[in-house]
């Protein structure tokens, strides 16, 4: 068997950087020199001082499953990207996971982006020699007008379990844009929990799940509306063959105090199969008048 390569981080202009990791079963091996941006949270483990200023980050998203609360306890593996105020940063990720039937890769992400600061992240998760399960935590957190810009690609293999939770909080004015596709895996969760904390924020998920077969891929979505004049989107398309099956399950939540927020879900799935499955279920939960919400699916 060939030696493992060393993860390493490579600087491809001042705002590009690009980030290969390879084997993560065998922990955070990972070289990413001196990037002031980004940080192994293995190496913030081990630095009181550094761990304090995410405590604050930390706290904001309580694990909601039993899952999530398990892989907190593995992390070991992972990134922390912190951009600073201001700052627009563009950042690529391709993640390789390689492990055997018995075993799972814990994977954790954290991006802070403070006030004013935007980031554009491109996520490439390949899973296609996974034969065990892959458990991955993802938590953003954007100050007042900050953005980021996500797109997020998960490739799995005829014997992979992906069981992914996205945590997302948005400040005043803040700006989340998340494109996630899903190509065909044994079996494949994931929930996604977006909170709008401040005055006109808003958050934008699109979704694309390509399946075929006898594959299984379910998406469970979740966005709060916490103040006024705040906005979200939810567009998720599938396309399903052979025997597969999917679920789409989307939750908006517009609280007593967030008058004036607009919400807009939708959910369209293509059936190339008689045999094919998809079970819809858009959800909406409205505690004040004076907004406009919409939901909608079609098969």
């Amino acid at each position: 068997k060939a030696p493992l390569q060393s993860n390493r981080i490579s600087q491809k202009s001042a705002t590009h950087f690009k980030v290969e990791i390879y084997d993560p079963s065998q922990g955070a091996r990972w070289d990413i020199g001196e990037n002031p941006y980004i940080s192994t949270i293995s190496e913030l483990l081990l630095d009181s001082k550094k761990l304090r200023s995410w405590s604050d980050f930390l706290g904001m998203s309580r694990p909601t499953n039993f899952i999530s609360t398990m892989n907190r306890s593995f992390l070991y593996s992972g990134l922390a990207i912190r951009i600073p105020q201001g700052l627009n940063l563009r950042i690529d990720i391709q993640t390789h996971v390689d492990c055997g039937p018995s075993e799972f890769v814990p994977l954790h992400l954290w991006a802070q982006v403070e006030n004013g600061g935007r980031l554009m992240l491109s996520e490439d998760m390949c899973a296609e020699s996974c034969k065990g399960l892959v458990f991955y935590d993802r938590m953003f957190q954007l100050g007042e007008n900050a953005e980021i810009h996500s797109l997020a690609r998960e490739q799995g293999s005829p014997t992979s379990h992906i069981f992914q939770n996205t945590y997302v909080s948005v400040e005043k004015e803040g700006l989340w844009n998340n494109l996630d596709m899903t190509l065909p895996s044994f079996w494949s969760r994931h929930n996604t929990t977006a909170t709008m904390v401040g005055e006109k924020a808003q958050s934008n998920l699109f979704g694309l799940y390509v399946n075929d077969k006898d594959y299984f891929c379910d998406h469970h979505t979740a966005v709060e509306h916490m103040r006024p004049s705040t906005f979200s989107n939810q567009i998720y398309k599938g396309v399903l063959a052979g025997t597969s099956e999917a679920v789409f399950n989307g939750k908006v939540l517009i609280s007593e105090g967030s008058s004036l927020s607009n919400s807009q879900q939708l959910n369209k799935n293509l059936l190339l199969s008689e045999k094919a499955e998809i079970h819809t279920k858009p959800e909406l939960k409205i505690y004040n008048d004076d907004v406009k919400a919409a939901h909608g699916a079609t098969v």
